[in-house]
């Protein structure tokens, strides 16, 4: 099988309706008709073995049902699992119970090579599946699954690897699972899918695994790819590193959040059309902020004075960027752009780093000393304060680190709370760029635009609110499930 994608059995979510409650019940079934001996069996067990059927079917389920599909990974080491609610014994009878019944296709891992075990559905699980359809389904957020994670680097075999670390038991942490919580509590509640045709669907699928084929190539490519789409993963995790509760902090773990740029505009929220809006070079914005230096709205701050085509500077200036948020990130000034990229900028690397660095002289000082993370802790204060803002009033928002997603009609709203909150965290003001929603059919042919706004006309607005073409099968099933759901809350 050519799957490409791995989704973690641990981070999945479980829904505790009970739509695949048959399959479920053909597992525990054929675990109670083999057992050895019923003796002594406690009630526990059966309990047991029922939520971690329950899990890992559900995980087959959203694995088949991702853009692309995925396996499902899961650890059989008997360690895994001893501060687990449920062990190891217990996760092998269920995964052997599977086996037997011929519902999963299987690599098992290797510990020597660090690879552990995946499973996809079998043909006779898929037939199951496909009975059952691709739905939308509540997943209530794990009161049991800790929300804050904080990470550290520690030495193993001589090499430095990310760990979790446990978290600390303190008001700033209880404060911080207290907010998060009430956000995971009303974003399980709504539908956020793509508003695409099936094979506008079929297409990103295909991209997807394109990208990921060519960027295996690279030395980096775990670091730029696109994970599998999930549409069942809406809740956030905040993840903090170096064992500190002041660096880092962003929001994780939306699957919004991996969707490739091109195909945000196309999410939808219960159905409604979405603008996205993002703070302008925030990480600049926060370092002349540090220095009390007023940035004028006007100006461009990754604008280094080249010149040029209008072509030439749109594709300089995604250079100039990428490269002054390299040296603002890394702990060393060593950061070069590829010599391919050098040439379409037509500078040598001396030359770039010579005109960023007169460029930003008040804050040159902060270049290479690995500032980055302490940055996107302060930006991740002000993603709290947006989402709780909205969250008052009964909206959700998406976070994308420095820029929200967020139903079009409340697009001004948000724009004006983006500011107050960066006034409130930062004590400076900072300007915004927006992006408005897409209709379906821009997906195949660009819009017109002028002046970066999308243009459209009386039909297609209407097309904003409703769409009832049959090419949009997936879609549009999978909303009315929502819908159903919702009406009956």
């Amino acid at each position: 099988m050519n799957i490409l994608f791995d989704k973690n059995l641990d981070n999945l979510p479980t829904s505790k309706d009970k739509l695949l409650e048959v399959i479920i019940k053909e597992i525990t079934q054929h675990i109670e008709q083999n057992r050895l001996s019923k003796r002594g069996v406690e009630k526990k067990t059966r309990h047991d073995e029922y939520l971690i059927v329950s899990k890992i079917i559900d995980a087959l389920y959203q694995g088949y049902y991702s853009i692309p599909q995925s396996w499902i990974s899961l650890s059989l080491k008997a360690k895994h699992y001893s501060k687990k609610e449920y062990g190891y014994k217990n996760i092998k009878k269920v995964v052997d119970a599977l086996k037997d019944k011929d519902f999963i296709k299987i690599k098992l891992g290797n510990e020597y090579a660090g690879k552990v075990t995946r499973i996809f559905p079998s043909d006779i699980l898929v037939a199951k599946f496909k009975r059952i359809g691709f739905r939308w389904r509540y997943y209530p957020p794990d009161k049991k699954t800790e929300v804050i994670l904080v990470k550290d680097k520690i030495k193993i075999d001589n090499k430095l690897k990310k760990v979790t670390v446990p978290t600390p038991n303190n008001k700033q942490v209880k404060q911080h699972r207290e907010n998060l919580i009430k956000i995971n509590n009303e974003l399980a509640k709504h539908c956020i899918a793509l508003d695409l045709d099936d094979k506008a669907l079929s297409i990103i699928d295909k991209k997807l695994i394109e990208n990921t084929k060519k960027k295996k190539k690279g030395k980096s490519w775990k670091k730029e790819i696109h994970h599998s789409l999930n549409f069942s993963n809406v809740t956030l995790k905040r993840i903090f590193s170096n064992n500190s509760l002041e660096i880092h902090g962003r929001f994780y773990h939306g699957w919004w959040q991996t969707v490739p740029k091109q195909y945000r505009p196309h999410i939808t929220i219960d159905g409604y059309k979405t603008a996205e809006v993002d703070f302008s070079t925030i990480a600049l914005k926060l370092l002349y902020a540090k220095e009390d230096i007023v940035v004028p709205d006007n100006r461009d701050l990754h604008d280094i004075g080249l010149e040029g085509s209008e072509t030439y500077l749109k594709r300089a200036r995604e250079l100039v960027k990428k490269y002054t948020y390299a040296v603002i990130n890394n702990e060393k000034s060593f950061y070069r752009l590829d010599k391919s990229e050098l040439k379409e900028l037509k500078l040598t690397h001396q030359q770039l780093q010579t005109k960023v660095n007169e460029h930003h002289k008040p804050i040159i000082k902060y270049f290479g000393t690995g500032i980055g993370v302490n940055l996107m802790y302060t930006d991740s204060v002000i993603a709290e304060d947006v989402m709780l803002s909205f969250l008052k009033q009964g909206i959700i928002v998406l976070p994308i680190h420095d820029s929200f997603i967020i139903r079009s009609g409340y697009q001004l709203s948000l724009e004006a709370q983006m500011k107050a909150s960066f006034n409130k965290i930062v004590h400076a003001t900072t300007n915004l760029k927006a992006k408005g929603p897409l209709l379906p059919e821009h997906f195949y042919l660009k819009p017109k635009t002028e002046s970066g706004e999308v243009i459209l006309n009386t039909n297609q607005l209407w097309e904003l609110v409703q769409n009832n073409d049959s090419k949009f099968s997936i879609y549009n099933k999978y909303l009315s499930y929502w819908h159903k759901w919702n009406e009956r809350q």
